[in-house]
């Protein structure tokens, strides 16, 4: 999706002016922005059936989940977690903007109208589970781990902050790290 490249205006539904000139980027090496919803091309029968099909759609991973789970009402949300989480509130025809650094997002364009949505990204959350298990080995499998952190009856105040590639939002650090705060003597 073009508002991936960060270069897209999707207040203005056009390649970013300003952001280009700044970058130097020539406007004739960047696509044409197409809907969500249009005929992107056909399937060549010859490589896979007999048919000519429609690539019909196209959308990125999390906007596809937001669909998917027919987010269609403003403040309707969802949360996947892969090797990161990340939260869309959908807020509809309004790009809504955040007071606390959260990206407005295209969340679809039907081509009649576009639609959008807040995000919230945490880079680690998958991956966080998967260096306990590889890195410090202290998982047998990730499986595991709901049933030893529901072994947990008080967390003494300690936490795991998984910015190993940097702090999502709202901060935005690429530069944080990981942490573990909160270690007293009690803490077994």
């Amino acid at each position: 999706m073009a508002t991936r490249t960060m270069l897209y205006n999707s207040h203005k539904r056009t390649w970013d002016t300003t952001l280009l000139e700044a970058m130097q980027l020539p406007r004739e090496i960047l696509p044409e922005v197409r809907p969500s919803s249009h005929v992107y091309g056909l399937t060549n029968p010859a490589a896979m059936l007999d048919v000519e099909s429609p690539i019909a759609s196209m959308a990125g991973d999390q906007q596809a989940a937001l669909f998917g789970w027919a987010c269609f009402i403003p403040r309707m949300a969802k949360h996947t977690y892969g090797t990161g989480g990340f939260l869309l509130l959908y807020t509809g025809t309004t790009p809504v903007p955040s007071l606390i650094g959260l990206p407005t997002t295209v969340a679809w364009d039907r081509g009649e109208r576009t639609e959008y949505a807040l995000e919230v990204s945490v880079f680690m959350a998958g991956a966080a589970l998967q260096w306990l298990r590889d890195g410090l080995q202290v998982l047998a499998s990730a499986e595991t781990s709901e049933a030893i952190a529901a072994e947990v009856s008080d967390v003494h105040g300690v936490y795991l902050v998984s910015a190993f590639v940097g702090l999502g939002a709202p901060h935005w650090d690429p530069y944080a790290r990981g942490t573990i705060i909160g270690l007293t003597r009690d803490v077994n």
